[in-house]
């Protein structure tokens, strides 16, 4: 009898609840259910149920806001630590605009009641037999049409005690401790990366107290811990490695110094691998220092723990009992560091110097697997569909010819104009006093003549004068050669002020670039006595695939924004375009013309350049009248407005007199009172005002009078705001658009357009671009670890992360298999909505779907296997941020990474070469070449046969 089991998986903190109800056995025909709720509201579930046989696709939405949409698969037979599981996978993206994605085993439960040995499938032929039956180790078990099968996906598991205590090797003060150091460096780490940097080099230095204490070299330390390096090294290259050949050769070190094997409980020697601890916490404190010591130290660290465990007190010395994968993880044990000290905390920033940049994105490790990838190999050509059917009569001769002519026409005009005019009259103005006098003088002379002019002399008064006096003026000579010289200078002068000067440039280049591919075929039959047919084939090649299992690798999941940004500046700076794609309105938060309000229109509009904006209506605007006690009046709201306040207040003479009641609308006010609010009746054309008479006085008569002053306060009726918001929206979408037709267009004049590139260069320029972010990624997170500045920020003197990069470079070359990325692009649907509907008619015209969906992705997922050569490094690397540059199988185990590394180490052991999965299969692949069947060449009376008939 089947069993029901129940399973849960939540999501988004608790939030989103998957109730599974699992079939133990699928095969009797009854599938597994999930009941979906969001927000715990059990009222609001949804049901799906899961068979067997294919993948349910799922799309849910709650009340809460919240959707769910991807596929669940039930799959059966999923081995995990020797026991057989039914497990339900999915791959889903949920939140209110799914932004979260989960992808891998959600729940699994025992196929059957209790644990059963695992029974091992048949050897494929030409393949390793699989792990032996009861191997403790996960086994992984292919998926149908999967290239890449996933072990976990999950947090790993707690470790195991048996694989702690024999693969890890971990330290235990001695009692008394060698050196107070390692209580010390615990100390100062709670001070800061800076303080326990100090105090190792302090120690390194011998300074005090810690004078003495600090192994420069391994060798100098007397009896057999001095030789723990040396004989370590030599047993580990031996390529024969037992624990039998390690005893002899620890039993032969002990004789040559004299020392019997109790030495190993000894206080000495205690004290002194204490003391090789001590210098390793240093030497990794202050990583890079020297590389040779420190290998040398861990060497006696893993030599001691071998001895520790499998060494016993007494003169003889025996071989323990261990399992195959306990001795195997004891000869590949590694050091855990303690979780105290490391890893170190980050540096604080140095004043002045740039702070990490926040990273773009996330990294996390993902999942064991198997690598599984196709390999293909050429078998054969083979010929395939008939391409064409030539048929020539007896005594005819045909010719026939193909063309194929390409022309590329590249015309490029640059034409330039400048004009430039300069003119000055000053000189024209400027005079001068003695050229004037010489005009003057040149021009004419005048002359006086006498006549008889006689004086002659009487008494001292008097005097007597005879005569006359005649004036002639005379016209002076032509103009002289000084004359002609200054007319000449003066007019050279007024032309050189005069300058018109204007340049054309006009430069044309035409490249024309033209293939023609001529293909001339002639069938003579001139002196056949029959008819002809000739059939023409394609070529098509055949290869074989098979899918090859390469063992184990550890995936790393990077998650990047806007993976195409990087490449579409560099573009258009290339193309000589500052092109910047226009922001659409919806961007800036205006999703529809409720979001425009006087705060944002004006800036808003400065974004697509548009001045022509209409101010938005006044907040209030103030009606006034004046009237006597008795008067009505009909006061105009302004065209837009309603009346919301009404301020009333009169005079009286003489003074005194009781205010008359002012009915101002529907509303009373008394004239002497304060403002008020008007009701909300919605007057929005008129409003009456009215003040009521005064009583006249019986005795004596007066004439009193009253003055009062009304004054209406009006606002924007809703209309007019709604009115005003869509004028400014529709001008900012027409701008916009104007904006993104620029950009098309300039798109189109200077850039590349997607269908002149191939497919195959699409994705060399997606995997370009996604490396350089991972890569990008894996820097900011080492700088932020160890407190370094950002990689790409520029500083003076350069920062050590700025020194080291080509370090940390090359590192990740060699750790990383670049070649087997795995990515994906994803585009939120609220990224969707705020792209602009000609950007999505472009995208349907690219002849490349997966590389219009890099440009607008707004994320890119990517999955990148680790070499397992270089695993445990890029892991410490990863959690502390330092680059190890030992022995890799002498890099240290932080305490957050020793669950993966254990499964990774589990995995490494079971490791086998790779091997075929599943049978191999022929592929047919047609290509653009034909080949004359020349069996087929014949009379019209020869039958005509198929490929499948051949």
């Amino acid at each position: 009898m089947n069993e029901m089991v129940k399973r849960v998986w939540t999501g988004l903190d608790g939030r989103l609840v998957f109730d599974f109800t699992i079939s133990r056995d699928p095969s009797d025909g009854l599938p597994s259910t999930a009941r979906v709720s969001c927000a715990q509201t059990p009222w609001d579930e949804r049901l799906v149920t899961i068979p067997e046989a294919r993948v349910e696709r799922i799309d849910l939405g709650f009340r809460s806001g919240c959707r769910v949409r991807g596929t669940l698969e039930q799959r059966a037979h999923i081995h995990i630590d020797g026991v057989e599981n039914t497990g339900i996978f999915a791959d889903i993206y949920f939140g209110l605009d799914y932004e979260q994605h989960f992808e891998g085993l959600m729940v699994a439960c025992p196929s059957r009641k209790g644990p059963a040995p695992w029974i091992p499938p048949p050897p494929t032929p030409g393949s390793e037999a699989p792990t032996a039956a009861g191997s403790p180790l996960p086994v992984i078990s292919a998926q149908p049409n999967s290239l890449f099968t996933y072990v976990y996906v999950r947090r790993w598991p707690r470790v195991p005690e048996d694989d702690q205590r024999y693969g890890f090797i971990e330290y235990f003060a001695s009692s008394p401790p060698s050196s107070s150091f390692y209580e010390d460096l615990g100390a100062a780490r709670e001070q800061g990366r800076a303080a326990a940097e100090d105090l190792a080099v302090k120690f390194i230095d011998g300074d005090s107290p810690y004078e003495g204490q600090f192994i420069g070299d391994v060798r100098d330390l007397a009896g057999p811990i001095g030789d723990f390096a040396a004989l370590a090294g030599r047993v580990q290259r031996s390529p024969d490695v037992s624990m039998e050949r390690l005893l002899e050769e620890i039993e032969a070190l002990l004789e040559r110094h004299g020392e019997p094997a109790i030495y190993f409980s000894g206080a000495d020697y205690r004290a002194k691998l204490d003391r090789i601890w001590q210098s390793y916490f240093a030497l990794v404190v202050t990583l890079g220092y020297d590389w040779a010591l420190l290998n040398d130290l861990a060497q006696s660290l893993w030599l001691g723990h071998i001895i520790g465990l499998v060494m016993t007190t007494t003169r003889e010395s025996t071989v323990p009992e261990l399992e195959p994968s306990q001795l195997a993880e004891l000869l590949d044990a590694r050091v855990l560091l303690p979780v105290s000290i490391f890893p170190l905390p980050p540096a604080t920033t140095r004043p002045g110097a740039p702070a990490p940049a926040v990273a773009a994105g996330w990294i996390e490790p993902y999942a064991i697997g198997d690598l599984q990838m196709v390999r293909h190999r050429l078998l054969r050509y083979m010929p395939g569909e008939i391409a064409r059917i030539e048929n020539v009569m007896r005594g005819e001769r045909r010719e026939s010819s193909r063309r194929h002519m390409t022309r590329r026409v590249d015309v490029q005009k640059n034409q330039g104009s400048e004009e430039q005019f300069l003119q000055n009259d000053d000189s024209d103005e400027r005079s001068s006093l003695l050229e004037e006098t010489r005009r003057l003088v040149a021009e004419k002379s005048v002359a006086d003549n006498y006549s008889n002019f006689n004086t002659s002399y009487g008494p001292p008064t008097l005097a007597t004068l005879n005569g006359s006096k005649n004036r002639t003026t005379t016209q002076g000579p032509n103009p002289g050669v000084d004359d002609v010289t200054r007319f000449a200078r003066e007019t050279l002068n007024k032309s050189v002020n005069r300058i018109r000067r204007k340049i054309e440039v006009a430069r044309t280049t035409s490249t024309t670039d033209q293939v023609e591919d001529v293909v001339t075929s002639v069938i003579d039959n001139t002196g056949g006595e029959m008819n002809m047919c000739a059939v023409f084939r394609w070529l098509n090649k055949v290869y074989q695939a098979s899918v090859i299992n390469y063992g184990n690798r550890l995936m790393m999941e990077f998650m990047i924004s806007r993976p195409a940004a990087r490449h579409i500046a560099q573009a258009a700076a290339l193309t000589g375009h500052a092109l910047a794609r226009p922001v659409p309105p919806a961007a800036l938060g205006i999703l529809s013309f409720k979001d425009i309000d006087p705060d944002n229109y004006a800036q808003t509009g400065a974004v697509y350049g548009v001045t022509e904006l209409e101010p938005p209506p006044l907040a209030h605007k103030y009606v006034t009248a004046t009237l006597r006690a008795g008067e009505v009046q009909q006061i105009a709201v302004p065209t837009g407005y309603c009346a919301t306040n009404a301020f009333v207040d009169c005079v009286s003479t003489p003074a005194g007199l009781p205010p008359p009641v002012v009915l101002v609308g529907r509303q009373a006010f008394n004239a002497g009172s304060a403002s008020a609010a008007l009701r909300p009746y919605g007057e929005d054309s008129t409003i009456p005002v009215s003040v009521m008479g005064l009583e006249a006085g019986l005795s004596p008569p007066s004439e009193a009078q009253v003055l009062v002053n009304v004054e209406v306060e009006c606002e924007p009726t809703i209309r007019t705001t709604d009115e005003w918001r869509i004028g400014v929206y529709r001008s900012l979408l027409k701008a916009h658009q104007q904006r993104l037709a620029e950009y098309y267009a300039e798109l189109g004049a200077g850039g590349q357009t997607p269908s002149a590139r191939s497919s195959l260069a699409n994705r060399q320029i997606e995997r370009g671009e996604l490396m350089q972010a991972c890569t990008h990624l894996l820097l900011e997170r080492m700088a932020r670890l160890t407190g370094a500045c950002d990689p790409g920020a520029v500083s003076s003197p350069p920062s050590p992360s700025i020194v080291d990069e080509p370090r940390y470079l090359q590192f990740l070359d060699e750790a990383l298999e670049w070649s087997e990325m795995a990515y994906s692009f994803h585009v939120s649907p609220r990224a969707r909505l705020l792209q602009d509907p000609a950007g999505a008619e472009t995208a349907e015209r690219n002849d490349d779907p997966l590389f219009t969906s890099f440009l607008q992705a707004e994320r890119a997922r990517v999955l990148l296997p680790v070499r397992p050569a270089h695993v445990t490094s890029f892991l410490y690397a990863f959690s502390s941020g330092g680059l190890w540059g030992g022995m890799e199988r002498l890099v240290p185990v932080l305490a957050g990474d020793l669950a993966l590394v254990n499964d990774l180490e589990r995995t490494v052991h079971a490791e086998r070469s790779e091997r075929e999965v599943g049978r191999s299969w022929e592929i047919v692949v047609p290509t653009s070449m034909q080949i004359l069947d020349e069996s087929l060449v014949a009379g019209p009376n020869v039958p005509v046969s198929t490929p499948e008939d051949a």
